[in-house]
């Protein structure tokens, strides 16, 4: 594997997608034998923003890749054959640093990443750009978790609780329920 990984995750497909950061900024694609089969290095790093683009990339369930370009505010969708589809622009929000990107999810069907912030907020951004609603769930970057199911239903936990939120898909901030 590359080196400076962040994280990988696998395609139904098999295929494993690797995010490294640093000198390689790159995802890096591997068959279900762990072979290189490509990679793509178009993500912004320098002493003046920072090395640890792409910082997380994630599988959809249509066999692509996304990977987060913070520096530039952007997903970028690739191939499992190592091409660049499209990028989704992520509006920084707040300004500044406490914007940027940490972690994402994507769901597909409905168009959407849930993008977390350093500033512990989640945002539904669709693939037009453009916010959907946002939220602080109490989940952050090495400080609880969330992921997204095939439906849109967002799931967040907060670092020593025992409560897991979840919300449902909507244009408008979500209703949320709590179960344990």
């Amino acid at each position: 594997m590359t080196y400076a990984c962040a994280n990988a995750t696998a395609n139904a497909q098999g295929m494993i997608a690797a995010a490294s950061g640093h000198f390689a900024h790159k995802v890096t694609l591997y068959d279900r034998d762990f072979r290189e089969v490509a990679h793509v290095d178009d993500f912004l790093v320098s002493d003046q923003v920072g090395w640890t683009p792409p910082a997380h990339v994630e599988a959809g369930n249509g066999g692509d890749f996304y990977a987060v370009d913070q520096h530039r505010n952007r997903i970028v969708r690739i191939s499992p054959a190592g091409k660049v589809v499209t990028s989704y622009a992520v509006p920084r929000e707040p300004e500044g640093g406490q914007g940027l990107v940490e972690d994402f999810r994507v769901w597909e069907k409905g168009e959407t990443l849930f993008v977390l912030n350093r500033a512990g907020q989640i945002r539904a951004v669709g693939f037009d750009g453009k916010k959907k609603w946002s939220l602080s769930a109490g989940a952050g970057h090495r400080n609880g978790g969330f992921d997204v199911d095939e439906t849109g239903t967002l799931f967040a936990i907060s670092r020593d609780s025992d409560t897991l939120r979840n919300s449902r898909p909507t244009a408008s901030p979500p209703a949320s329920s709590a179960s344990r």
